[in-house]
């Protein structure tokens, strides 16, 4: 959301005083009101602030979203007149985005409906409230399929969007992680009311270019088996629609790891977004309906979407923490054959060139970080040992067999013990891997 300048908010009683005709300059004597209102628009428009750029390594820096967006409102306090032509541009040209995610899914600093409200009831004080051109949502499925947190948004007082864009990212999938085909439920459908000013509802649906054919399957599905409807029951149709595509590539890494299954080139991914809209089919009532029920009036029952058998990749690695690759002297960008094969000598126990050192550098610090502080019992100690573990890449059989093979002696010792010294390193070391050349590490330590 572009964050119009606070001084606006707490003038807003300004556009109501009386303001001085300024014939005296050809911009209000010569220029016609038409041609004003372009320049406004221009200068009012809002921007991605490029001093404050996301970081690559996330899943929301995409395009138009490289870094936050602002408004600057200073033409607005240069005189009355203008202001009173313009206060509201800030808010009708500025797309309002909401995140329904988790907190690492989002930036660090977002809209939240609560706070739009605030700033609505403000405006709503002395002025009458402009159309909002268009709001943006970024939604897990979690959060957006039973609907209640989407309707919090649509149910705001003095709220009339007249365009609102639903974004399902490849991350907002349900288990994208072990690539399952895609689905959604279709609960939300039903049970949300939109705002009577809204004249277009877009859901932008998006998955990995090698995905695409399960992403046009699951918006044809939703074009044709979905119907939205206002607070007025205007239906929203996408029955004549035909989805607009989109490509873009961008980062392979997000929290901490690089996920070398679905790249394309090094650290890179391909995106396919097809976005469906649907628009009001039997229109009764276009002003601005106040009212905030959340459910329409009749149960009505649409079908999930489901992407049913298509292929999924079974490659035994998925992703490469980051650790993994910095340790190993390599590039964050490096070719993904280079760093695969760091990952894949880690789960063999292999005393490759690359993973000598950070091997020896991970297993203590990280082994001994993870079971230290939650150790409690035997089977505990041996549950985080394998965790641990598998943060390492040392999935092997053989790593496996070796923790349970120790826990009588090793894992116990470690247990009963303060988990300081020699039982730390010693158990971090052997549980990790198979490899003989960490022994005599462990045994020194």
């Amino acid at each position: 959301m572009a964050n119009p300048d606070s001084n606006t908010l707490k003038a807003a009683d300004f556009a109501s005083d009386s303001a001085h005709e300024q014939s005296q300059s050809s911009l209000f004597s010569v220029l016609p009101g038409e041609i004003r209102n372009h320049i406004w628009n221009y200068a009012l428009a809002d921007y991605q602030d490029e001093t404050q750029l996301y970081d690559d390594a996330t899943c929301y820096k995409r395009p138009d979203y490289l870094a936050p967006r602002k408004t600057d409102t200073v033409l607005l306090r240069t005189c009355k007149r203008i202001y009173q032509e313009a206060w509201f541009l800030p808010w009708t040209n500025a797309e309002q985005t909401f995140y329904l995610t988790s907190d690492d899914r989002r930036p660090p600093k977002t809209t939240t409906a609560r706070r739009m409200q605030q700033t609505l009831f403000a405006i709503a004080k002395t002025q009458t409230m402009p159309v909002i051109q268009h709001v943006r949502v970024f939604a897990q499925l979690y959060i957006l399929e039973n609907g209640a947190r989407l309707q919090e948004i649509l149910n705001l007082k003095f709220f009339y969007p007249k365009v609102i864009t639903i974004t399902i990212r490849h991350t907002d999938w349900w288990f994208w992680e072990s690539d399952d085909n895609l689905r959604l439920d279709a609960t939300w459908v039903d049970f949300c009311r939109f705002p009577n000013s809204l004249t277009e509802l877009r859901v932008a649906f998006e998955s990995l270019e090698r995905k695409k054919d399960q992403i046009d399957d699951v918006a044809r599905q939703a074009a044709q088996n979905w119907i939205f409807r206002r607070r007025d029951d205007t239906e929203l149709s996408a029955e004549s629609c035909q989805p607009e595509i989109m490509k873009w590539s961008g980062k392979a890494t997000w929290g901490h790891r690089r996920w070398v299954r679905d790249e394309t080139g090094p650290n890179k991914l391909d995106y396919y977004v097809s976005t469906v809209t649907w628009r009001p089919a039997n229109s009764k009532v276009t002003d601005n309906d106040e009212s905030t029920s959340s459910y329409v009036a009749g149960s009505r029952k649409f079908p999930n979407l489901s992407a049913i058998g298509y292929p999924q990749l079974a490659d035994d690695i998925t992703n490469v923490p980051i650790s993994v690759i910095v340790n190993a002297d390599l590039p964050l960008d490096a070719p993904t054959q280079d760093v695969t094969a760091v990952k894949g000598s880690l789960q063999l126990g292999i005393n490759h060139p690359l993973t000598t050192r950070s091997c020896r550098g991970m297993i203590i610090g990280e082994m001994s970080f993870l079971v230290t502080p939650t150790a409690k019992g035997l089977a505990l100690a041996r549950t985080t040992a394998l965790t641990a573990m598998n943060l390492l890449g040392a999935e092997y059989l053989t790593a496996t067999r070796i923790v349970k093979g120790l826990a009588v002696t090793g894992m116990n010792a470690l247990a009963t013990t303060t988990l300081k010294g020699k039982a730390i390193a010693r158990i971090g070391v052997l549980a990790a891997t198979n490899n003989q050349d960490f022994y005599p590490l462990a045994t020194r330590t």
